[in-house]
């Protein structure tokens, strides 16, 4: 009976530390806390993965501000790329879907993995807009971000043909929510090229950003993924609805990031071409995106 007063006291002042404190002061992590290896419940009710050590913006990139609705479908760098990366470091697009936004970074998610941070750099927005026959065309294939053209509409469907595969697939018909209008000029998902020392190089624009010297740079990637910020001044944009090569012209086409010189030997209509190189090599099944007119 003369123990019931001190285990009274003792259960008052564990009540008085509140749900989140010890008895000595320390706070106890809370759901919405990221501890350890134990996850994060966000506000939004979405659930993030522990927090590693990668940053959501491993390349540094300038702040940018991008709000997109729940579920909206995109092509983003996947978060295992992300660990370790600087600019030189191979990164690809793979097809991604929103899951909610987290201040300024955007939470995605890809195929059937776990959620993740990243900075909307990374990320590229299929554009929404009126489908044309020929029109140039992001969509995913086979989880990655591929290039196309539209070959026409089936009911609610978009019949695309992709371009940059190196071989002929037989044509898709798409939820138009799955594919991308690519516009004129520079807009990410596009083909581009910049001029190296001694010959232009072929690129995938990704996104643009004004830097703390006041130049606008897009993070590119290049033939085999590499990851570069090249000025907008010193980019062109391949491809677009202003061209239009003829059989026998002559072309510079992209091969393993370089554009050479060749020559257009057949056209398969819509947006297929067969390219024979100058030099020793078989033909090459190409798409607009692919070719430039030479100086």
């Amino acid at each position: 009976m003369m123990r019931l007063p001190a285990v009274g006291l003792l259960c008052a002042l564990l009540v008085g530390c509140g749900d989140n404190q010890r008895a000595d002061g320390v706070n106890l992590p809370t759901a919405t806390t990221a501890v350890g290896s134990a996850p994060v419940v966000h506000s939004d009710g979405f659930v993030l993965p522990p927090q590693r050590s990668q940053s959501a913006n491993p390349l540094g990139l300038p702040p940018s501000t991008l709000t997109l609705a729940k579920g909206t479908r995109v092509f983003a760098v996947p978060e295992t790329m992300l660990e370790g990366s600087k600019l030189g470091s191979a990164l690809m697009l793979r097809s991604a879907k929103v899951m909610g936004q987290d201040e300024q970074d955007l939470i995605v998610r890809v195929g059937f993995g776990r959620n993740y941070r990243l900075h909307p750099g990374y990320v590229v927005v299929p554009r929404k807009a009126r489908f044309r026959r020929n029109g140039e065309v992001i969509a995913g294939y086979r989880g990655r971000l591929r290039h196309g053209v539209v070959k026409g509409l089936s009911r609610d469907k978009v019949v695309v043909r992709f371009t940059d595969l190196g071989f002929k697939l037989s044509d898709q018909k798409l939820s138009p929510e799955r594919v991308g209008v690519l516009g004129d000029g520079l807009v990410p998902g596009a083909f581009a090229v910049y001029r190296s020392t001694t010959e232009y190089r072929h690129v995938l624009l990704v996104s643009s950003a004004v830097h703390e010297d006041g130049k606008t740079r897009w993070l590119v990637l290049d033939h085999d993924g590499d990851s570069q910020l090249i000025d907008s001044d010193a980019l062109q944009r391949v491809g677009g609805s202003r061209f239009n090569p003829k059989v026998g012209a002559t072309v510079l086409v992209a091969w393993r990031g370089d554009m050479v010189r060749a020559q257009v030997r057949s056209i398969d209509r819509p947006g297929l071409y067969t390219i024979a190189r100058q030099r020793a090599g078989a033909p090459l099944l190409v798409g607009p995106g692919m070719m430039m007119t030479p100086d």
